[in-house]
């Protein structure tokens, strides 16, 4: 298994991916602050749990950022992935 750390900008989304988890959260943060001293991005909402039916932590931060122009939804979320076609492993 691996982290995927998707953000998602006014719809626009770009996934990377991570052996570490921790590294992958360490990234969203840095981002978040990011947004919020470039952009004035606000957080709106935070998700921050264990999903006891996948097995997975769950990690999600939600905000609004004003890109000059409009103001627009972020979405900064690390979802597990697994790839499908090697069962054995």
């Amino acid at each position: 298994m691996f982290a995927i750390y998707r953000k998602n900008v006014g719809g626009r989304v770009h996934d990377r991916y991570f052996k570490n988890y921790d590294a992958a959260k360490r990234e969203l943060k840095a981002d978040v602050e990011r947004m919020r001293d470039v952009c004035g991005g606000k957080v709106t909402e935070r998700i921050d749990r264990m999903n006891e039916d996948k097995g997975f932590y769950e990690y999600e931060v939600r905000m609004r950022v004003n890109t000059g122009t409009i103001v627009e939804q972020v979405s900064l979320a690390i979802v597990d992935g697994y790839f499908e076609d090697e069962p054995n492993e």
